[in-house]
């Protein structure tokens, strides 16, 4: 059923089906599952002794649960790949220029794909920190976007590459692209990115990180001031931490193929494996409970590296 799974998710990303139409055939695929599953206990019993001796489950059974881990690692990494604000119902077009939209600390900014960059074309996304409390796009970008709005919540469509400086003085930055590469540097902000098809760079970040890739790699480095609970997933794509000396925290990878490098001194690793997944947990310093990076990949690398001497 992993091909049916994937096969709806692109045809919400291609906006084939509607986010709700997608999840009404997720269910209905889970369901399908389920009494398939049944109907297999009933033919076959719950277990039996094996050709080869005692056995305290069948071969169906156990490939069952190899299906369900496999499932649930994609779910917990992507979740709705878009999340509900993907359709941006409710919306109406900004009556100000950007320079001049009210922001306060509930203000989230949105950045994504204009309406036809999700079948034709890309866009990439440069963000970087404002020298004012303003929101700013680049001169040469202002022409090529459209700039819609819902009460606390700004969303800016993008035809083509882009260049935005954000102040600190607002909530939280979105990025949602179904084509392009993200690209962020020092920015003093939360960050939830969603990317479909693309590379996602993060510099000196210094709070939480929620990142979903589908396809692509993902580069974040942390700046020695970073705390937060961070998760980072990648269905297709590497994975790659660079973290401050003094970093203090805990890390956990998971691998579905690909290789885990945490390359650190002094730290506490534990590592188990099974039919499917890697999983690596690392304590940094004393491990703070506070300080979490969660990393996820079904194909690709994942490594963790510490600067030293603050390079």
């Amino acid at each position: 059923m992993k091909e049916e799974r994937i096969e709806i998710l692109k045809m919400v990303a291609e906006k084939k089906i509607t986010v709700e139409e997608g999840e009404r055939l997720l269910r209905a695929l889970e369901k399908g599952e389920a009494e398939e599953r049944e109907s297999r206990s009933e033919r076959f019993g719950p277990r039996h002794r094996g050709p080869c001796g005692a056995a305290d489950w069948n071969w169906s059974e156990r490939f069952e649960r190899l299906g369900f881990k496999m499932q649930e690692f994609f779910e917990n990494a992507f979740g709705s790949v878009f999340g509900d604000e993907y359709w941006f119902e409710g919306y109406e077009t900004a009556s100000v220029p950007v320079e001049d939209l009210p922001l306060d600390k509930e203000t989230t900014v949105v950045l994504t794909n204009s309406r036809t960059a999700y079948r034709h074309g890309s866009a990439d996304i440069r963000i970087r920190p404002s020298e004012d409390d303003r929101l700013h796009l680049e001169a040469e970008e202002k022409g090529t976007c459209e700039v819609l709005q819902k009460e606390k919540k700004i969303l800016i469509f993008f035809s083509d590459d882009a260049a935005v400086r954000v102040p600190a003085a607002i909530s939280k930055i979105k990025v949602i692209l179904a084509k392009g590469d993200t690209d962020v540097h020092d920015l003093r902000l939360p960050l939830d990115i969603r990317a479909v098809k693309g590379d996602v760079v993060v510099r000196n970040a210094v709070c939480p990180l929620s990142i979903r890739a589908m396809k692509g790699k993902v580069t974040l480095d942390l700046s020695d001031s970073y705390a937060g609970n961070s998760d980072v997933s990648a269905m297709d794509g590497d994975i790659n931490v660079t973290t401050g000396p003094q970093f203090s925290g805990r890390v956990e990878a998971k691998v579905g193929k690909g290789d885990i490098r945490i390359q650190s001194k002094g730290i506490k690793a534990g590592t188990y494996k099974n039919a499917f997944f890697r999983t690596e947990s690392v304590e940094f310093g004393s491990g703070a409970s506070d300080n979490l990076l969660s990393l996820k990949t079904m194909q690709g690398d994942i490594t963790v590296t510490t600067r030293e001497n603050g390079r």
